[in-house]
């Protein structure tokens, strides 16, 4: 947070844990247990700064994960909401399903923010599901 800060970025992220792949429920769970405690102290510490502090929804290929976490994301309220934890070597079947899941979710009217998906082909699945 500090680095980002001092490079006045215009988009701030909080920081996060990528849930590696493949990860069970148990460990996907204990990384983005770890991962809504780190968005709550970024809130903290980005207080009083004027640019976009963006959230990241993770919580593995677990759907039951993904809305938790995007839950609790937005109940402590942030600029946008960014997916985390894809394109980590998964299959893209699963990659797909986890965004088709979970973009509908993010709040309509916060930007948001696909991270580590640039294939051309990747780009234009997520912007059908609303990204």
């Amino acid at each position: 947070m500090e680095i980002q800060h001092a490079l006045n970025s215009d988009i701030v992220m909080i920081f996060d844990e990528c849930t590696p792949y493949p990860a069970d429920h148990d460990t996907a769970r204990i990384s983005m247990e770890l991962s809504l405690r780190w968005a709550e102290r970024s809130k903290l510490a980005h207080a009083g700064n004027p640019n976009a502090l963006f959230a990241i929804v993770q919580g593995g290929m677990h759907e039951d994960l993904r809305d938790r976490s995007l839950n609790q994301l937005v109940d402590v309220g942030f600029d946008g909401y960014a997916i985390g934890g894809l394109s980590v070597g998964e299959p893209k079947a699963d990659m797909q399903r986890i965004l088709r899941h979970t973009a509908p979710q993010l709040p309509a009217d916060k930007p948001r923010y696909l991270m580590g998906v640039g294939t051309p082909e990747d780009i234009v699945f997520s912007v059908s599901q609303g990204i």
